[in-house]
């Protein structure tokens, strides 16, 4: 059987940065800087149906849950304001936060949002 990795995601316009862990917090892959348009790729690759996937809510968020849902395990979108609050850092870089949400995760202390169903989503796009 596959072991379980956190994995986090740190998402921006154009690339994304991904880190993984294990349950007992050992660093399973360095953080690696992925572009946007080349992500769904990456995943399919190298993402197991095991893994547990963490990121920020940003604008796009949706959209890589909905790409990610069919091939991971979990899916959790961080509470922004609460996970500023946990890893303030002076190290504030995207490889820095990718590792904080893959670390967060698997200690089962991610400060995370509802994630609406789809129809939700869809009717607030309404306005």
């Amino acid at each position: 059987m596959l072991a379980e990795r956190y994995i986090g995601i740190d998402i921006h316009k154009r690339q994304v940065v991904v880190a993984a862990v294990d349950e007992q917090q050992r660093q399973l892959f360095a953080p690696e800087k992925v572009l946007v348009q080349q992500f769904e790729k990456w995943a399919r690759t190298h993402l197991r149906p095991t893994d547990h996937v963490a990121m920020e809510a940003t604008t796009n968020s949706w959209a890589f849950h909905d790409r990610l849902e069919p091939i991971v395990k979990s899916i959790s979108v961080a509470n922004t304001f609460k996970l500023k609050l946990i890893a303030s850092s002076s190290r504030k870089t995207d490889k820095h936060d990718a590792l904080v949400l893959a670390r967060l995760s698997a200690a089962q202390l991610l400060p995370t949002i509802w994630i609406p169903p789809q129809h939700v989503r869809d009717l607030r796009n309404f306005t």
